[in-house]
């Protein structure tokens, strides 16, 4: 987790002793890259 945390990909979010953590709109961008590369490959008849 801390390695998305620092490229900005998710947000880490703490309160007392609990965390959480939420998709930025960068990490959201990068889901939607994944998806279309995977489509790419699977046209290709290429599983990822």
């Amino acid at each position: 987790m801390g390695e998305l945390v620092s490229r900005e990909l998710l947000r880490e979010d703490r309160e007392g002793s609990a965390k959480s953590y939420t998709l930025t709109a960068k990490g959201l961008d990068f889901l939607h890259q994944m998806k279309e590369t995977e489509a790419y490959a699977a046209s290709l008849g290429l599983t990822m």
